[in-house]
């Protein structure tokens, strides 16, 4: 295994195969997001921890007004060439850090496979709440604590000699993020622990090991 890189070093390098890495999460994960959204039709949503913008691209689809935000400027440039550049504005910000939108600007907000990478959830909670406007919801998804029992992690295989490089994380668990909510005051509408079913079990090798195991939390919020 190699020597681990840090986040944003480790997400810059994983850009280029991200969306050819036949994971089951992701795969799961875009089952599940877009049913919780709801109707997002001529809403504005900020999707922090865009990635290459897949739940973007989805938000797009379906009407919404999409700011973008990622640290990586590799998973970022994958995002831009996704779109047409109508409705949507990406940001290089860092989400540990202040973000640079109003009090109240979003309807909505996504932060999917973020959090496991920051450490102190409720600061992140309080500045998520702090751009969302009342009566908005967050909505917020991870891998599963329990997927660390079979030794799973954020990685990928590196592009030219394929060695596994796993990036750092914390290990919460779910109830960490349930807390950091209430401590903001936040109203939970939803909480989701979600396993691959039999189509993505039939599709994804990778899968397999986790037939009948919680693979996804997810956890909706409203402000």
């Amino acid at each position: 295994m190699e020597k681990q890189p840090g986040v944003k070093q480790g997400y810059n390098q994983w850009a280029q195969q991200y969306d050819t890495d036949n994971n089951p999460l992701l795969a799961l994960e875009e089952q599940v997001i877009p049913q919780l959204w709801g109707d997002v039709k001529n809403k504005v949503i900020a999707d922090l921890g865009c990635g290459t913008g897949r739940n973007t691209v989805k938000l797009l689809t379906a009407g919404a007004t999409v700011e973008a935000v990622d640290f990586s400027e590799k998973m970022l440039d994958k995002a831009r060439r996704k779109t047409d550049g109508n409705n949507v504005t990406f940001h290089c910000m860092d989400l540990t850090e202040q973000l640079h939108f109003r009090k109240g600007q979003f309807d909505g907000l996504l932060i999917n496979l973020v959090l496991e990478h920051i450490e102190k959830l409720e600061p992140i909670f309080s500045e998520c709440k702090r751009i969302t406007r009342n009566g908005g919801f967050i909505l917020v998804s991870e891998m599963h604590p329990m997927m660390r029992l079979k030794d799973a992690q954020a990685s990928y295989r590196n592009f030219d000699n394929k060695k596994k490089i796993r990036l750092p994380s914390v290990p919460h668990k779910t109830g960490d993020y349930i807390r950091a909510a209430r401590k903001n005051q936040l109203k939970i509408e939803h909480i989701g622990e979600h396993k691959p079913d039999a189509e993505l079990l039939n599709n994804y090798q990778r899968a397999k090991k986790y037939k009948n195991w919680p693979m996804l939390f997810t956890l909706k919020l409203t402000v």
